[in-house]
């Protein structure tokens, strides 16, 4: 109705893919475009990187406007793979580091947990061997790569 008088757009799946791009960590998209499968790591308190609640915000929008078609956010960090304790934080004590990696069609990520299921000890160290990522819920040094 306004367009061309107004710097206000809708919000639809297009141009949230290019703004997905552009509010990302630098750190993020150039790990993405050298690297085919990099891990990025995401610190909410960690200046310049998304605040907590973002990946959902992320995944509930993708899943009301997009459900089928995923291509405009392919290559971005947003699917999470575990947490684990990272030193760094103020006075030195561990923060919570969630490592993303890229959603990909070309790529599988197998989850380790997921709604009460479990992997096999057996399974999982096949997995570990032949696919380039194995998701955990939680981190334990039994479950480090």
């Amino acid at each position: 109705m306004c367009a061309g008088y107004t710097q206000l757009k809708l919000l639809d799946v297009n141009n949230v893919g290019r703004l997905l791009h552009k509010c990302m960590p630098s750190s993020w998209l150039s790990a993405t475009s050298s690297t085919p499968a990099p891990v990025v790591e995401w610190n909410p308190s960690s200046f310049g990187h998304p605040p907590d609640g973002w990946l959902e915000s992320v995944w509930l929008f993708l899943v009301n406007h997009a459900p089928r078609d995923l291509a405009f956010v392919e290559g971005l960090p947003l699917v999470p793979c575990r947490t684990v304790d990272r030193a760094g934080a103020p006075r030195g004590s561990p923060a919570p580091v969630t490592e993303l990696v890229p959603l990909s069609t070309r790529q599988t990520c197998v989850a380790r947990q997921l709604d009460g299921l479990s992997l096999s000890t057996d399974v999982e160290q096949v997995t570990l061997f032949s696919l380039p990522f194995v998701c955990y819920k939680k981190s334990s040094p039994s479950q480090k790569k």
